[in-house]
């Protein structure tokens, strides 16, 4: 049933296509059932057929948060966890290499801070970064703040970007983003977002960050 909704979805027009909730809904169908070419077939339909945003807010994001709940309630198997997460690292790549800017965008770097290994909310906010217009440079997670600061001087990076899920309230990411700082240019910009990013508001504002709140901000 999911593959005949997901080749349903390709056949649908760009003008009058379906609803994110299809999209979701169909996507987590074959999540359950470990079903790879159809899951992938249907996000890629979804980022054809919907405005970046909406794809973004309204299938990627509803679906990590759906598959990591159903998986902390012992309601999906591992597996099938990890060939979500697989399947949506590798469409997220690829909506961000079709939208990807000139080399006179502005350069953001994108990434997680030291000991953090959640990276799709990253990927997510280069996705974003990219289809708005930025140049992403892309480095994944779990990167100590020299390296980062390292990458942004080399690229001359306008800004770093950096998603904060879990652990919160870590006083070695504190003293990471302390480092970031110490380490970057002065006209070098920090944003972190992502839903540990709020546990860490004093240094944030320390350091003179940009926390965001959401993808579109």
């Amino acid at each position: 049933e999911a593959d005949e909704r997901a080749a349903a979805l390709n056949r649908a027009p760009s003008s009058d296509g379906p609803a994110p909730e299809i999209f979701l809904s169909t996507a987590l169908m074959a999540i359950e059932a470990f079903d790879a070419y159809t899951l992938e077939q249907t996000l890629r339909a979804a980022a054809l057929r919907l405005p970046a945003d909406d794809v973004l807010d309204q299938v990627f994001g509803p679906l990590l948060f759906t598959v990591g709940s159903l998986w902390h309630q012992g309601q999906l198997q591992p597996a099938n966890e990890h060939l979500a997460s697989t399947t949506i690292r590798r469409v997220l790549t690829w909506m961000g290499e079709v939208a990807s800017p000139g080399m006179g965008a502005p350069v953001v770097i994108v990434g997680t801070p030291a000991g953090h290994l959640h990276e799709i909310g990253a990927m997510r906010a280069a996705t974003t970064a990219s289809g708005s217009g930025w140049r992403v440079i892309y480095l994944g997670p779990n990167l100590p703040a020299e390296e980062l600061a390292r990458a942004a001087k080399q690229m001359k990076a306008d800004v770093v970007a950096l998603s904060i899920v879990y652990p919160t309230s870590d006083t070695t990411v504190v003293d990471e983003l302390r480092r970031l700082r110490a380490h970057l240019p002065s006209t070098t910009g920090i944003v972190v977002g992502g839903a540990g990013a709020t546990s860490y508001g004093d240094v944030l504002r320390e350091i003179g960050a940009d926390a965001l709140n959401s993808l579109t901000a």
